[in-house]
């Protein structure tokens, strides 16, 4: 084997098909990340098994995954605040299920403890205008029926149980907990 290919089999077997060196499969690969990353935001995680996807073995993807770190276009802390911000925004989730979210999207446990401390979420404030927008919908319904159907809205949408009481209390009966 030539001397270029000594580190991977895999690439020698790609280049030799294609006749391509390690450096053009890099920076073939490397083009397939820019574009990536110029149509949406992602993790490095997510980046790694994209560019395995394609063919691209470890030694390749942690030189690619450096350079768009040095570039600044990869920053998983960054990812996750933007993420956290636009979840409480645009699309309200309890603490729980985003961070199963930001945990499938390959987010380091740590950095994500880290940056959900860093980032204030007023779970209750959340819960409750999800109850207030959804009230409508059920108001016709018995009031048991209504706040069994809130308890489970509110706990498929990542809420832990006592916000979720607290939420529904506060709501169907507002005259009550008003010291909380």
């Amino acid at each position: 084997m030539c001397r270029k290919f000594k580190k991977s089999r895999k690439h020698y077997q790609l280049a030799m098909k294609n006749n391509l060196t390690i450096e053009d499969l890099y920076e073939k690969f490397s083009i397939y990340a820019f574009r990536m990353i110029a149509k949406k935001r992602y993790t490095e995680h997510e980046i790694e098994k994209k560019l395995k996807a394609r063919g691209a073995d470890n030694g390749i993807c942690q030189r690619i995954i450096e350079r768009l770190k040095e570039l600044d276009y990869l920053d998983d802390r960054k990812f996750a605040r933007d993420y956290i911000d636009y979840r409480v925004k645009a699309s309200p989730r309890g603490r729980f299920l985003i961070s199963r979210e930001l945990r499938n999207k390959g987010i380091n446990k740590d950095l994500l403890n880290t940056v959900l401390d860093e980032t204030p979420v007023n779970e209750l404030e959340l819960a409750k205008q999800l109850v207030e927008k959804k009230n409508g919908k059920i108001s016709k319904l018995p009031l048991i029926k209504q706040k069994s159907k809130m308890y489970q809205f509110l706990t498929s949408k990542g809420f832990t149980r006592e916000t979720v009481y607290k939420a529904i209390e506060l709501c169907y009966n507002p005259g009550a907990n008003q010291d909380q």
